[in-house]
């Protein structure tokens, strides 16, 4: 048996912009959504994958580490679309 990733969930107060951040400013390639308006849905970005669920699983203010290749080159890259430190 090979455990292959996990996915954190994320509580969110509103899906749509979570996942818009998060494509928008946070450079995530690929999302999905579930329901209208979504109370499910998620994003990727390479073999890294966030979900986010309306006011239900997850807790405001958990923390993720993501680890990159080139981290001052993504840093830039999402402070040219506004991201604030």
């Amino acid at each position: 048996m090979i455990f292959k990733h996990s996915v954190p969930i994320f509580y969110s107060e509103d899906v749509n912009r979570s996942i818009d951040y998060y494509s928008q400013v946070l450079c995530f390639e690929h999302h999905w959504k579930y329901d209208d308006p979504p109370t499910f849905g998620g994003v990727s970005k390479d073999l890294v994958e966030i979900f986010f669920c309306k006011e239900a699983q997850g807790h405001p203010g958990t923390w993720m580490s993501i680890f990159v290749d080139n981290v001052d080159e993504y840093y830039e890259t999402i402070k040219s679309k506004g991201y604030r430190f």
